[in-house]
C-alpha cells in the first residue's frame, strides 16, 4: 500500500507538469487558456489519463470543446511527444490538413511551430494553405495531382495548385524584399543593379518585388500576410537601433528565419541606407530641393547615422525644423538614386550591398 501510494504520488507530479508544458504549448495559440488539467486514475487501475480538462474561464472537459481547441490540444500533445521521443529515437511527425477549423492567427502559428519542430525531425504535412508552403525549399514541396506526387519544380505550379491569386506585379514574383520605407523600395533595386547585373535583370523583370512597410515595426505584420502569396519572403532593415530591435523581435518570434534577414549600414555605429551612398550622388539635388549649399563635410560623421548627419546640416544651415524634414530628405536622395543609375555606392560599402545581393540570390531564381 506504501509502495502504491509513493507510485500515485509520482504519477501525479510527472502528470502536472505535463500539464504545465501543455499550457505553455496552448497558451502561444489560445492567449486566454489559463491552464491544462489531467486527471489519472490509481496505478494500481490504470496508467492512462482519465481527462482532459480546459480552464479558460471555466474548467471544461476537451470532450465539451469546440473542433478548434480539440485541434490546438492535440498540436500540443503531438509537441510534447515529439520533443520527448526526439531526444532517443527518430521521429516522423505526419499530419493532415492542419489548419482545418483553426483561425487564421493560429495557423500561422502553427507553421512557425512545424518550422521549429523540422529542425530536429522529420515533419510531413498534408495541406491546401499557401501559409504552410516552403518558400525556402520549393522542390520539397510535394504536389498531388492527377493522383501523381511530384516535387514542385516552381512556385508558379504550386500557386496554380492552390489556387493563389495574385496582384499583377506579384504574378511572376520568386522572391518578395520587405523594405521599411517607399525611398528604400525606390532606392535599394538600383544599388542591387549596380552590383549584380543578373540581379538586376531579375528586378526588372519582377521575378524579385521590394515592398514599403512604412516603418520597422510593421515587419511582423507584414511577413504574416505576405506568406499568402507563396513568395520567398527577405527583410531588409535599418542597422540603427529601431532596425536592430525589430530584427530581434522576428528572430524570438520565429517568423522568418534569420538568414533572411539583412541590416543594411556596414558599420559597427548606427547606419541606414544612405550611408553606404556616395555624397556627391545627392548633393546637388539636396542642394537644389532645400535652396542651401549642401557638402560633403556634413556627412562624413561617421559615428551618427545619416538622418542625424543630415539634420545637424539643416540646423547649420537655417532649414526650419519640422516633423517630416528628414523624410523629406531620404525622397530627394531615392531619387537622385534612380536618376543616376550607377556609381552610387562608396567604395568601402561595395562588399556590403553585395553581400545583400547574395542573400537575395541564395536561392536559385
Amino acid at each position: 500500500m506504501q509502495l502504491t501510494e509513493r507510485l500515485n504520488e509520482l504519477r501525479q507530479h510527472a502528470v502536472q507538469r505535463i500539464g504545465r508544458d501543455l499550457t505553455e504549448s496552448v497558451q502561444k495559440y489560445i492567449p486566454s487558456v489559463r491552464s491544462i488539467e489531467l486527471q489519472t486514475a490509481d496505478v494500481e487501475r490504470t496508467d492512462s489519463v482519465d481527462e482532459l480538462s480546459v480552464h479558460d474561464g471555466a474548467v471544461t472537459s476537451i470532450e465539451h470543446k469546440g473542433d478548434g481547441i480539440k485541434s490546438l490540444v492535440t498540436m500540443a500533445l503531438i509537441q510534447e511527444l515529439a520533443q520527448e521521443q526526439a531526444r532517443g529515437h527518430s521521429v516522423i511527425l505526419a499530419i493532415d490538413e492542419p489548419e482545418a477549423h483553426l483561425h487564421p492567427a493560429s495557423v500561422h502559428e502553427l507553421q512557425q511551430l512545424f518550422q521549429e519542430l523540422s529542425q530536429a525531425q522529420q515533419v510531413l504535412l498534408a495541406t491546401h494553405n499557401p501559409i504552410f508552403v516552403n518558400r525556402e525549399s520549393v522542390s520539397s514541396n510535394i504536389l498531388v495531382l492527377k493522383n501523381a506526387a511530384r516535387p514542385a519544380k516552381s512556385v508558379a505550379v504550386i500557386r496554380d495548385a492552390l489556387g493563389v491569386a495574385l496582384h499583377d506585379n506579384l504574378a511572376s514574383a520568386e522572391i518578395v524584399v520587405l523594405v521599411e520605407g517607399l525611398t528604400d523600395e525606390k532606392a535599394i533595386p538600383v544599388l542591387l543593379s549596380e552590383v549584380d547585373s543578373s540581379l538586376g535583370a531579375d528586378i526588372s523583370a519582377g521575378r524579385v518585388v521590394f515592398r514599403a512597410t512604412k516603418g520597422a515595426g510593421k515587419m511582423r505584420s507584414q511577413i504574416q500576410r505576405e506568406k499568402s502569396t507563396v513568395c520567398r519572403i527577405l527583410v531588409v532593415l535599418d542597422d540603427d537601433a529601431e532596425g536592430r530591435e525589430e530584427a530581434r523581435r522576428i528572430r524570438d518570434a520565429s517568423v522568418l528565419p534569420e538568414r533572411n534577414v539583412f541590416v543594411l549600414g556596414g558599420r559597427t555605429t548606427q547606419a541606414e541606407l544612405e550611408d553606404v551612398v556616395r555624397p556627391d550622388v545627392y548633393l546637388d539635388a539636396l542642394s537644389t530641393g532645400f535652396a542651401r549649399t549642401f557638402k560633403s563635410s556634413h556627412f562624413s560623421n561617421r559615428s551618427r547615422k545619416w538622418s542625424a548627419n543630415f539634420t545637424a546640416a539643416a540646423l547649420t544651415l537655417g532649414i526650419p525644423s519640422r516633423p517630416d524634414l528628414v523624410d523629406d530628405a531620404k525622397t530627394v536622395v531615392a531619387a537622385a538614386i534612380a536618376s543616376s543609375g550607377e556609381g552610387c555606392i562608396k567604395p568601402d560599402s561595395m562588399e556590403h550591398v553585395t553581400a545583400l545581393a547574395q542573400m537575395i540570390k541564395g536561392t536559385p531564381i
